[in-house]
């Protein structure tokens, strides 16, 4: 646009040029500083749940062949009945996962087995 009517372009003053510089220079600054503080604290946190994602991957990929329905029917009562609550759930998970179908005997006893009294049983 030409003519009369064409706003000038505003300059920046020396001294806004370099406050500008400034504050900007020292938001970057601030934003490594914190990016490096919080990967120094948190890099071996989330090195871990990486290899953690990565076991159960490799995990779940060879039960796939290994664990039959008739073993997790089995595994699962043997856990529940020896009190291993944490891992039948874990094989719960898996035979879900797997949709491998548990027998109605098996989820009985998984069930009075997460029950409150029988949990505490568990834990004495």
């Amino acid at each position: 646009m030409t003519g009369g009517n064409a706003r000038p372009k505003r300059k920046l003053r020396p001294a806004a040029r370099t406050a500008f510089a400034c504050v900007t220079a020292a938001g970057l600054a601030s934003t490594a500083w914190h990016a490096n503080l919080v990967y120094r604290n948190m890099g071996p946190a989330s090195e871990f749940v990486i290899d953690e994602a990565r076991s159960r991957a490799e995990l779940f990929a060879a039960s796939r062949t290994a664990i039959t329905e008739d073993y997790a029917n089995r595994r699962i009562t043997q856990l529940v009945g020896d009190c291993d609550l944490a891992t039948a759930e874990s094989y719960v998970a898996v035979a879900e996962a797997q949709e491998l179908s548990l027998s109605a005997d098996t989820w009985q006893a998984y069930d009075d087995a997460n029950g409150v009294g029988a949990r505490a049983l568990c834990l004495g």
